[in-house]
């Protein structure tokens, strides 16, 4: 999907050059743990919104402690120092260092994002420090109160979601912000009840059509006994 010659996004970009694309998150976790570190591999699987300067910054943290024999992160090297060669730091330390330098490559989109302060803090922005062409709309919504309210409650990004018809020039350059960190879990969960419902008994059901499929993807429980009540029976003859 993300091939660098016919991937989708390598087409799309052809038709929409400026198009902002980014690989699944979860995906990029798992590409770089299952050849690296399978511990990691484990734990990024159930890891859904890591912080990623954090984890590089950890790593580096945890390649400099072991290069200088302070093991106060991992105990159980603690019990084994006075075993440890040069030879065997050295290649803890060699693998730290390239699965940091793999998960940098991986991220480097998001590593690289440059985030505007007042898209995340916009009643905090100094607006004259603000690009030209938003600063009228930046000081019309840090006059908004109610605004305000929705952003202490629900943070920034539902607050932009809310008002993003009310303040079309901010949300415009926002809104991609909030596609940064995607993960296609929701797209292969749909592929996967498609499988399961679609058999070979039941090959001409119209899973759309039927609302079927979006039963089966939705979040919400559904009221079977109120359902039931409500139905009339129809009584024997």
């Amino acid at each position: 999907m993300v091939g660098r010659y016919r991937g989708f996004t390598t087409l799309l970009k052809e038709q929409v050059p400026h198009v902002l694309t980014v690989h699944c998150v979860l995906h990029r976790h798992n590409l770089v743990a299952k050849s690296k570190s399978p511990p990691l591999h484990k734990s990024l699987n159930v890891a859904s919104k890591p912080v990623i300067h954090s984890l590089t910054s950890r790593l580096d943290l945890y390649r400099q402690s072991i290069g200088r024999r302070q093991f106060a992160h991992f105990p159980l090297l603690t019990k084994v120092s006075e075993a440890l060669t040069d030879e065997r730091l050295l290649i803890y330390t060699d693998h730290l260092r390239m699965v940091n330098a793999d998960l940098k490559i991986r991220f480097r989109d998001l590593l690289d994002l440059d985030v505007p302060t007042w898209v995340v803090q916009p009643f905090q922005a100094d607006v004259a420090e603000c690009e030209p062409a938003i600063q009228e709309h930046l000081i019309d919504i840090q006059s908004d109160d109610e605004a305000q309210a929705i952003f202490r409650t629900s943070g920034w990004g539902n607050m932009w979601v809310k008002y993003s018809q009310h303040y079309p020039a901010l949300w415009e350059k926002a809104r991609l912000l909030l596609l940064a960190f995607p993960t296609t879990y929701l797209v292969e969960q749909g592929f996967s009840q498609v499988l399961h419902m679609q058999s070979k008994y039941r090959n001409r059901l119209n899973l759309t059509a039927s609302g079927a499929l979006r039963l089966k993807l939705s979040s919400l429980q559904p009221a079977v006994k109120k359902l039931a009540e409500n139905h009339q029976a129809q009584g024997s003859r």
